[in-house]
């Protein structure tokens, strides 16, 4: 009988330590118990939301650092193979930063249902020492930008034609390249440089109709095939960026644009109070 028992206990250990090991579930719609502390900044919780559509998948991108899902709808996983189908093989995830500051303390941005809490919102942070955002800032950038390596392409075939009006006849510059949010605004202390762009006449500044793009790597200058087995090759320098917003060097291969479709967009940890993990903001973007 005492062998019963001791199995039986020992089993009901297992089951669990199994159980706590799975990962919470989702609750439906409960609603958070916890008092959201007051901020300056006050932001929004993000509620932009772009399919990354390519090839045979089709996954839903939320602008505040969760993806593969719909919270506000309802609808459960949206992140489908085949595109055209409606099996999911994920249902959600989410990003998790932490690391220890300089004080051996814990810092940790993250966010998993936002039932009981969020620690992101859109927009870039001040590069004036304080790392702060405001509220009309987060709202402009909860949105994504989505630019195809085909609308560059189109785009630099158009700009270096020696005959426009022959080869061109109906191109415009269209909204992905034009809108392109290269630059922030430095009356909020916002970084200059934001989204990668290439600067075909140097100056500085994004301008589409001076040859300027979104940076995408297109003659792979930055990422030589033979790379890795030559010996004489050096990456380039990073961009480094003063208070007054100027720059020196250049961009290295990981801060230009990838494949054949890009979601950019930009979030932060200090918007609002961190009501998921109830600590000190980070400061990132």
């Amino acid at each position: 009988m005492k062998n019963i028992f001791r199995h039986l206990f020992i089993a009901i250990l297992c089951i669990t330590l199994v159980q706590g090991a799975y990962a919470e579930e989702y609750k439906g719609d409960g609603k958070s118990s916890q008092t959201i502390k007051e901020t300056t900044a006050g932001c929004a919780a993000a509620s932009s939301f772009r399919f990354l559509d390519i090839n045979n998948a089709r996954a839903r991108i939320n602008t505040g650092g969760d993806m593969w899902w719909d919270l506000p709808g309802g609808i459960g996983a949206q992140y489908f193979i085949p595109k055209a189908g409606t099996a999911t093989s994920l249902f959600s995830g989410s990003l998790w930063i932490g690391g220890l500051d300089i004080n051996n303390q814990l810092k940790l941005a993250a966010v998993r249902y936002r039932q009981s809490g969020n620690d992101y919102w859109p927009g870039p942070l001040t590069i004036d020492g304080t790392a702060s955002v405001d509220e009309s800032t987060c709202a402009k950038y909860d949105q994504h930008y989505m630019i195809t390596r085909a609308e560059i392409n189109e785009y630099l075939a158009w700009w270096t034609s020696s005959n426009r009006a022959l080869e061109y006849p109906d191109y415009s510059i269209p909204p992905s390249i034009r809108d392109y949010p290269a630059h922030g605004d430095v009356a909020k202390n916002q970084s200059y440089y934001l989204a990668p762009f290439f600067d075909t006449d140097g100056d500085g500044d994004y301008n589409p109709d001076q040859g300027d793009y979104p940076y995408y790597d297109i003659t792979n200058e930055l990422c030589p095939l033979n790379f890795a087995g030559d010996p004489n090759y050096t990456p380039q320098v990073t961009m480094e960026e003063s208070l007054m917003g100027t720059v020196s060097g250049s961009i290295l291969v990981d801060q230009v644009l990838k494949g054949d479709q890009t979601l950019w967009w930009i979030f932060n940890d200090k918007g609002n109070f961190h009501s998921e993990t109830q600590g000190a903001s980070i400061g990132l973007e």
